[in-house]
């Protein structure tokens, strides 16, 4: 449907491919393969790519929907420290709801989990908005496209569960929808293999093809270059059992400081902890 990306179009001089969409209840973007959304969402935004990365005429090609293309984008908005799916209703009461929002957040009129500028208690200077993902190096990998609503496409989930550019053995750090199909032998030299048990998307890496690091924009606009090496701790609750060695092999509490490090602290809005500028 509407995602952050298709919103702010007309503020990047594309209104005319804004005015072309017809996105409501019955006609999702990512489904309908008419003229109008087909043509828009197969079109190129040069600010969308960086120039560092493959992702000009590299589209994504849907094969569940007439072969439609998706063009590419480089920076996903920052929506949440969990998966979006069903889970996410069950952190509104919970200890670590604060700790899992990002700036994105779901609405269904009842559990209101969206972010504004008041909400934005640890500063603006100082929580990111967009971080640089990597587009898919395949045609059938659909990370990095600028409309499509996803984790790993337009969108980073548990982003902050693992500094940028992070390269572990057997790379499997992305859970991104059609995974398991992928060309792992072409990824995993890349540090890009997703997990292929795991044919859903709920969790991304932010990743850049620049040495060192990675370009996020702060919610103040002001843009910072991320070092890989941003000192970190980790992102895990006692109810997704995730082991962690900086744990002692028990699962984290992520409301205490020491398990939040300055990476943390950078993607979540509201965990209330100080930020030493080291990164």
């Amino acid at each position: 449907f509407w995602n952050w990306m298709i919103r702010i179009l007309p503020y990047l001089e594309e209104g005319s491919l804004a005015d072309q969409l017809t996105i409501n209840v019955t006609t999702p973007i990512t489904k309908d393969v008419g003229t109008n959304n087909a043509a828009v969402r197969a079109t190129e935004i040069p600010v969308m790519l960086c120039p560092s990365d493959t992702g000009r005429n590299n589209p994504f090609i849907d094969v569940t929907h007439a072969n439609t293309a998706w063009a590419r984008g480089n920076y996903g908005y920052n929506a949440f420290q969990f998966w979006p799916n069903e889970f996410w209703r069950n952190y509104t009461a919970d200890p670590y709801f604060k700790y899992n929002l990002g700036m994105g957040g779901i609405e269904d009129g009842i559990d209101r989990q969206i972010m504004t500028l008041t909400k934005i208690t640890d500063g603006t200077t100082k929580t990111i908005m967009l971080a640089e993902m990597r587009v898919g190096l395949t045609n059938d990998d659909r990370r990095g496209v600028w409309a499509m609503g996803m984790c790993g496409s337009n969108f980073h989930c548990r982003q902050a569960a693992f500094v940028p550019n992070l390269c572990l053995s057997p790379n499997n750090v992305d859970d991104v929808y059609g995974g398991p199909s992928l060309a792992n032998g072409l990824l995993a030299p890349e540090c890009m293999a997703p997990d292929p048990t795991t044919n859903a998307s709920g969790q991304s890496l932010v990743r850049s093809r620049h040495p060192g690091g990675a370009n996020c924009a702060m919610a103040d606009a002001s843009v910072r270059f991320i070092s890989d090496f941003i000192e970190s701790g980790t992102l895990a609750t006692s109810e997704d059992g995730y082991i962690d060695n900086k744990c002692n092999g028990s699962p984290c509490d992520q409301t205490m400081a020491t398990s939040l490090g300055t990476w943390q602290r950078l993607n979540i809005p509201r965990d209330e902890f100080a930020i030493q500028y080291d990164y």
